[in-house]
């Protein structure tokens, strides 16, 4: 195994103050939660339950979950362009849309002002020519809290120019303006590879600075058995999951509803940003999502590397998130594919990796500062300190990390939606719905907690308040009575032969050739539909097999003359 780190590594290590400065955030301004990406948020919760379903708000790329300002105004962008501003309990605010053509990908992140920014993308292609010429782009929008654009700023160009699916991350500077950096990548005609770089935005729209954390070529070494485009950004801006893994070994039937779709991606790995003492400031951590890990530093405005880890035995799989003593956890795939947790800087008292657990998810630092980390194989490995602590099932394979309060931990897995005890590690609640997995949760100041499955947010309520004693007269003006209940809405909805938005037969598998077309499937498609129009389970379901067209609630077609589409679906609250 091959390891450099530079010769700054022991100015580091004198240097170095062992407590994070951002131990938790009580908003969850940014993707996961903080700079350091911990998870975690400074609230007490309740099991989720209950939850209320906003549906018709676009369709979403796997880890783009909100964002929320200190206000609990909830932010979502989605692949339409559109950034959606909703109040905590779901009601819309406002919709607006960015550049016509690019699509969100990643989660939104609140300025201290207020301001939210989005990282917009596209992919253009030239037919004309031959070969066909494919162009990149990517911009970051700064919007105001009231709903209007600010500005717009594209990425440096090179090549065929920039494109990310990471979520930016923000620097504060004690006294000065906010930074949004956020990594990107250009193809490299000239290694026929990629190159990944960091980008400085002001708040004002301008390009600080720039850039390259590595050049990588389009090959894998160290025995890892990862395939190649699995690690270039340039082709799926991610990782697309492979097979599932069975650890028993033995046949089983699955639960279409405990599976992640095929295709998925796992999300691109963003940047960490720590502050320790006014020593080192800013701390800005990345990976190439490849085998380097590099620490750099933004002192007058401008990119300067501290540390590199290059290790070339194994992949770097999830965003880093550092400890509170400045250690970062990082998911590594190695020889075979087997997955560890690696502990890198910049903390560099050395901690070895822990080997076993597989994970595309950034860990989550919990209230006693135990870690989660969600694995892919439907377990979640609780790691304290350096110590691998215990293992814990879960129902359905998960891309994302958990989301952790004062008080509990929620996991977001493809089939449901669970809350667990961190102290004694019960579960106190499971909602059961289908395609999650993939979006990561997130929780309010108030103590909402949010949850997105088959593109539908859920929003679980927060701890009701306490409550002073009876009602009485104000001496200084009327009573004040209860207000008027809600209306009523119905607890169950029977929808005969049931279409699509657009208006084609819903067809009632998921592969579009209709094969392993079974009646669990069809109840985890009609689940599906059901929360679509705002329900939250389903109660009878019953198909037909006609000629016509017929379409996913994705919009793709049967491809078969005759298809299995559903002749009744009857949903329920």
């Amino acid at each position: 195994m091959k390891r450099a780190v530079s010769s700054c590594r022991r100015i580091l290590a004198a240097a170095f103050l062992s407590t994070v400065a951002a131990t938790g955030a009580s908003a969850w301004e940014r993707p996961h939660a903080d700079g350091a990406n911990s998870g975690f948020a400074d609230v007490d919760t309740v099991p989720a339950a209950a939850p209320r379903t906003v549906p018709s708000i676009g369709t979403f790329a796997a880890g783009a979950g909100p964002a929320i300002a200190p206000d609990g105004t909830v932010y979502l962008g989605n692949k339409e362009g559109q950034l959606i501003a909703l109040q905590p309990d779901g009601t819309r605010k406002w919709t607006l849309g960015i550049t016509p053509g690019f699509s969100i990908v990643a989660a939104p992140l609140v300025g201290s002002d207020g301001s939210v920014y989005v990282v917009g993308t596209r992919t253009v292609k030239n037919q004309q020519v031959n070969p066909p010429l494919t162009r990149y782009d990517t911009s970051l929008y700064k919007f105001t809290p009231t709903g209007a654009l600010a500005w717009e700023t594209r990425f440096p160009n090179a090549f065929d120019g920039p494109t990310s699916s990471a979520p930016p991350n923000l620097w504060r500077i004690p006294g000065e303006s906010d930074v949004v950096i956020v990594p990107f990548d250009h193809k490299n005609r000239l290694t026929g590879g990629y190159d990944t770089n960091l980008v400085a935005i002001s708040t004002t729209g301008a390009t600080l600075d720039t850039v390259k954390v590595k050049t990588v070529v389009y090959q894998v070494t160290g025995g890892s058995d990862l395939p190649s485009w699995c690690l270039i950004p340039l082709v799926n801006l991610g990782c697309l999951i492979g097979p599932d893994f069975n650890p028993s070994g033995g046949e089983y039937v699955e639960d279409p509803a405990t599976k992640l779709p095929d295709g998925t991606v796992a999300p691109r790995p963003g940047v960490a940003i720590v502050r320790y003492s006014s020593v080192i400031e800013p701390f800005i951590l990345v990976s190439n999502q490849f085998q380097d890990f590099v620490g750099y530093s933004f002192s007058n405005r401008e990119f300067r590397e501290l540390f590199r880890v290059h290790d070339e035995s194994r992949s770097l799989l999830s965003t880093p998130m550092v400890m509170a003593d400045g250690h970062t956890v990082i998911a590594t795939s190695g020889e075979k594919g087997r997955g560890s947790i690696a502990f890198l800087g910049p903390n560099m008292v050395a901690w070895q990796p822990i080997k076993g657990p597989f994970s595309y998810a950034p860990a989550t630092r919990l209230a006693d500062g135990r870690t989660a980390i969600v694995e892919l194989r439907r377990q979640m490995t609780i790691l304290n300190g350096k110590s691998q602590e215990r293992t814990v099932p879960l129902p359905g394979e998960s891309i994302v990390s958990a989301a952790a309060s004062r008080t509990h931990l929620f996991v977001s897995t493809a089939g449901s939606f669970l809350t667990y005890d961190p102290s004694t590690w019960e579960k106190r609640a499971e909602i059961f719905w289908v395609g999650g997995g993939t979006f990561t949760p997130a929780i309010g100041p108030f103590g909402h907690v949010y949850g997105m499955a088959s593109n539908v947010l859920f929003v679980f309520p927060p701890p009701v308040p306490a409550t002073a004693g009876p009602l009485v007269a104000n001496p200084d003006g009327p009573l004040v009575a209860d207000p008027s209940p809600p209306a009523a809405t119905p607890a169950s909805k029977h929808y005969s032969g049931p279409t699509t938005n657009a208006g084609h037969r819903l067809f009632a598998c998921e592969k579009l050739d209709g094969d392993d077309c079974g009646g669990s499937t069809n109840k985890a498609v009609a689940l599906a539909f059901c929360q679509q129009q705002g329900f939250t389970d389903v109660t009878k379901v019953d198909t037909e097999t006609r000629k016509g067209k017929a379409a996913r609630l994705d919009g793709q077609f049967c491809t078969k003359s005759k298809c299995k589409v559903f002749d009744e679906i009857v949903c329920k609250k």
